[in-house]
């Protein structure tokens, strides 16, 4: 197939969906930071480990998380220091840190598959 052309069953085009690419992976950078942010700040190394999510050590992990991004306002565009990039004064929706939450459960689930906490889970 040509690049450029439109699959006439595909929900989207090609131009879009490279849109649509471009966009995820701009959000993918953002949650990356986010996390490396936060186990900066928490004083952890960059990568989470099997052992620290042992016994309730997933959920805690994530209860931090949380306690940690919702206690200040975070820009949509952030820095190391979670201050802005750019004139606008727009911070990331709820929505958004739920969306940023759930890759980072699915980074924990890769790190220990059988840990209980995921059992009858949805992937």
């Amino acid at each position: 197939k040509e690049q450029g052309t439109v699959n006439p069953y595909a929900k989207t085009s090609n131009v879009s969906a490279n849109l649509q690419a471009g966009n995820t992976q701009k959000v993918d950078d953002s949650a990356h930071r986010l996390w490396s942010i936060f186990r900066r700040e928490t004083c952890l190394p960059s990568d989470a480990t099997k052992e620290e999510l042992e016994g309730s050590g997933a959920e805690y992990t994530i209860m931090e998380l949380a306690q940690f991004v919702l206690k200040q306002p975070i820009p949509i565009h952030f820095n190391d220091d979670l201050q802005p990039t750019s004139d606008s004064n727009r911070c990331i929706t709820a929505t958004v840190l739920a969306g940023y939450i759930g890759k980072y459960l699915k980074y924990l689930r890769k790190i220990d598959p059988d840990h209980p906490d995921w059992i009858g889970k949805k992937a």
